[in-house]
């Protein structure tokens, strides 16, 4: 016959294992769960930083070319599913006469943890990406 071998705590093991599962596993799942919305909102907030600065260098009027830049990088996080309230805004520094160059930065508001089946917990936070896009030098100038 084979003897059974028992802790001197009895059942304090499955006790145990329950605070280790809510207070380790749980936490550390949605921790890990949090990576791919970050990676989502950079890659969103980069392409449209991008876009935005092309807006600016290909227009032949500067006002003009940041309101289109405006609407396209608003586009842009709309359509990447953040909503009309994550685009924080859109700041363009620079010139587009020909050989200058142009900077977007476009503001987007990241939440901070998302729990299935819950929401968003806590606040979010704004990260801003920028992107530099020189200005054809041989175009014409308008």
């Amino acid at each position: 016959m084979r003897a059974v071998i028992r802790s001197e705590r009895g059942e304090a093991a499955a006790l145990e294992m329950m605070f280790v599962i809510g207070f380790l596993l749980l936490p550390t799942l949605v921790g890990l769960a949090q990576i791919p919305l970050w990676i989502d909102a950079r890659s969103t907030g980069e392409l449209a930083a991008q876009e935005a600065a092309r807006q600016v260098a290909l227009a032949t009027d500067f006002d003009a070319g940041v309101a289109a830049a405006d609407a396209i990088a608003r586009q842009i996080v709309v359509n990447h599913g953040w909503g009309e309230d994550a685009y924080r805004g859109l700041s363009v520094t620079g010139s587009n006469t020909p050989g200058a160059s142009v900077t977007a930065s476009v503001t987007v508001e990241v939440p901070a943890i998302v729990v299935p089946m819950v929401g968003e917990v806590g606040g979010g936070f704004s990260r801003t990406w920028s992107h530099t896009e020189v200005v054809d030098a041989y175009r014409e100038d308008p």
